[in-house]
């Protein structure tokens, strides 16, 4: 991607920084590095798509099945 400046800056696509809402700039040498900030944590997912199985006591008991072969 080629850009001019203008008397802002310079425009990036919200497409090429995945629609985020928040950017981190930042200068490495003669490169400028802009990492896209994902607004939500990913541990808030966590529950959205809860794997199901045949365990009446996997809620509490999450723990021990983890842990066990």
């Amino acid at each position: 991607m080629t850009t001019k400046f203008t008397s802002q800056g310079v425009t990036i696509s919200r497409e090429m920084l995945h629609n985020c809402d928040e950017v981190r700039i930042r200068q490495e040498g003669n490169t400028i590095v802009i990492v896209p900030i994902q607004k939500t944590d990913s541990i808030y997912g966590l529950g959205q798509e809860p794997v199901t199985a045949n365990i009446r006591d996997a809620s509490t008991n999450h723990g021990e099945y983890l842990t066990s072969n």
